[in-house]
This record gives C-alpha cells, sequence and structure tokens, in this order.
C-alpha cells in the first residue's frame, strides 16, 4: 500500500492530476457542444480513461482528492459548459435541475462542478445516441461516480463542493429518473447498457450517503427536497422509502424462486438478484436512517410512508448491515458509531 501511496503523492506534486483533469474537462466540454458528431464516441473514450486514472488515484488518498476537488477547468470550458443544457424546454425537469445546479457563489469553476453538470447532461443525451456511444455514455456515468465518491469519503470540503454546485439535488434527480423507469415497467438489470440498472442505482445511494453523513446542509436538503415536475413533485423520503420496500419484497421472491432440489440456471440467477436487491435496501435504509434520525417530523413522515413495523425492519437491515461491515471494514468506526447513535434514537422514537 505505501508505495502506491507514494506513488500518488509523487503524481499529484507533480501536475499529473491537474493535467488529467484539464484533459478530461476539455473533452467533456467538446463532447457536450457536439453530442452528434463523428468525434464523439473518440471523446466518450477518452473521458473515460481520464476519469478511471482520476478514480484510482483519488481512491482513499487525501492529497489527490483536495487536489482534484480545488482543480479550476479553463474558461474556456467553463464557457462550454454553460452554453450548454439538459432538457427541452422551460418545463422539463432537467432543466429545472440544471439552473438549480450553477455554481453558488464559487469564483470559478471546479471539476467537481464540470462532473456533476456532465452526470445530467450525459444522462440526457443517451436515449438519442447510437448503441455504441449509449453504451460509453453509460459508462461515463458509473465511472463520473466513482470519482465524486471518492472526493465525498469521509472529505468535508468534497461533500461542502457538492452542495455549493448544486450537486445533491443532481445526483437525487438522477437516482429519481432511474426509479421511475423501474416503476414504469422497466426492471433494474445489471445489463442495461445504458444505465447499469442496479448497479447506477447502488452507485448513487452510496454517492447520497456520502453527502449526507457528516454534512448538514447535504441533509437538510435532501430530506426536504421534492423531485418531478413543477406540479406535482414527488419528496425524497417517498421514493427512498419506495425502493426500501420494493427492493425487500424482490429480495423475498428471488428467494423464493430458487428451487431446493437441485442447482439450476434460474438458482444462480436467483441467488444474484438476491444479493444484488440486498444491497440496495441495505443503501437506501443507510441513507433513510442518515436523513431522518434527528429530526422528529422526518421520523413521522417516514413511519406514515413505510408499512406497519417498517421503522422496524429498516433498524433491523442497517443493524446486520453494521454487523457485516465489521468483518471486512467497509464502513470507518467514527460512521459506525454515528449510525449507531442513529439507530438508536429510531428505536426510541418507535417505542414510544
Amino acid at each position: 500500500v505505501a508505495p502506491v501511496f507514494r506513488f500518488k503523492e509523487w503524481f499529484a506534486q507533480g501536475g499529473g492530476v491537474d493535467d488529467v483533469a484539464a484533459q478530461c474537462a476539455k473533452s467533456l466540454g467538446a463532447l457536450l457542444q457536439r453530442p452528434d458528431s463523428s468525434l464523439a464516441l473518440q471523446l466518450f473514450r477518452r473521458v473515460g480513461l481520464c476519469l478511471r486514472v482520476l478514480e484510482h488515484l483519488t481512491y482513499l488518498h487525501k492529497p489527490s482528492q483536495q487536489h482534484l476537488i480545488q482543480h479550476p477547468v479553463s474558461s474556456a470550458v467553463a464557457e462550454a459548459f454553460s452554453s450548454t443544457r439538459a432538457g427541452g424546454g422551460d418545463g422539463d425537469c432537467d432543466s429545472v435541475v440544471v439552473a438549480e445546479s450553477a455554481p453558488r457563489g464559487e469564483a470559478e469553476v471546479t471539476m467537481v462542478t464540470v462532473l456533476t453538470q456532465a452526470l445530467l447532461r450525459v444522462d440526457s443525451l443517451l436515449a438519442s445516441l447510437g448503441q455504441p456511444e449509449q453504451c460509453r455514455g453509460g459508462e461515463f456515468l458509473r465511472a463520473a461516480l466513482n470519482v465524486l465518491t471518492n472526493l465525498t469519503n469521509d472529505n468535508p470540503s468534497g461533500c461542502a463542493s457538492m452542495f455549493r454546485c448544486g450537486g445533491t439535488r443532481t445526483v437525487a434527480w438522477l437516482l429519481h429518473r432511474c426509479v421511475g423507469g423501474m416503476r414504469g415497467g422497466r426492471a433494474a438489470r445489471r445489463d442495461d447498457p445504458a444505465h447499469g440498472g442496479k448497479d447506477l442505482l447502488n452507485r448513487l445511494l452510496c454517492l447520497l450517503i456520502n453527502l449526507v453523513e457528516h454534512d448538514a446542509d447535504n441533509r437538510s436538503t435532501l430530506a426536504d427536497m421534492h423531485l418531478g415536475s413543477r406540479r406535482d413533485g414527488e419528496s425524497m423520503l417517498a421514493i427512498l422509502g419506495w425502493i426500501f420496500v420494493q427492493h425487500g419484497e424482490m429480495r423475498v421472491q428471488s428467494r423464493q424462486r430458487r428451487v431446493k432440489d437441485e442447482l439450476s440456471l434460474s438458482d444462480i440467477e436467483a441467488k444474484e438478484a438476491e444479493g444484488e436487491d440486498t444491497i440496495v435496501q441495505a443503501y437506501t435504509a443507510l441513507l433513510l436512517t442518515c436523513l431522518v434520525a434527528h429530526v422528529p417530523k422526518h421520523i413521522a413522515e417516514l413511519t406514515r410512508l413505510l408499512p406497519a413495523g417498517g421503522i422496524n425492519l429498516l433498524c433491523v437491515t442497517v443493524s446486520n448491515f453494521l454487523r457485516f461491515s465489521g468483518h471486512v471494514g467497509m464502513v470507518s468506526v467514527q460512521s459506525q458509531e454515528m449510525l449507531l447513535g442513529q439507530l438508536k434514537l429510531l428505536q426510541q422514537a418507535v417505542d414510544k
């Protein structure tokens, strides 16, 4: 591990992080200005390579994270992003999010701003792209989410930077779109070439957990958020409550589909689906716990949204996750202690 960290340190100090970030931002700006050009596939590949490098450099390495968080993009790239927008009109939900995702009070556009806005804009382009570009676009979404997850992992400045550029709302809106497809009858599948199905859903949930875990601004913003059209939005707590219940039911159904007498392909598929739904349900439970534990009105609202016994099931799910993560070191000691305290508050509310 030490040689890897020394290399990351050397690479950042030598300007490597800045060079890769600049190339990534420049290619993204060109792509979003001309997504229908013959160069789109080549630009997607270049951006993907840059993001994979940035993902490895920022994984569990605070100096590289800080370097990327503070990296300002060139004025030309900033102009490219300001001249493009997602959505189809003034009433379009994507347009509303882009407007609210514009930098607030920042003197310069940073790489965090670029990645946050590019997430939404690439997502809105996927349906209009050819199959190769759709696959590359889906890879971009997942890679960009991985980088932003690294930047916000126990990192207050990363979470604050995401809040300032409207990133919390953008990630929440992508989650809303992902869930909307599932509600519309399109199952979230891992082999979805563009969106990645449950895989993308888990990445979005993981990033939102990072954003709200230790950041009060992100936490209150997400807990009070309503998503959808201007006329009839849906609360984030209702969306997350639906995910929690739905994937719990899907997990049970997958378990029931498995044949007891002999191992078959359907048994393997059912076991894999059960594992995916378990992860989705656990991440959703963690996120809901962070959002509602300290606010009685949010606990009351979640209790109303979930079926009878839902809060108890939520607490059991989080407890099981913490027990498992304690064996594999997935969650820091600080986060474990915080979640245990939040669980205690939830259980006290239920017992009243």
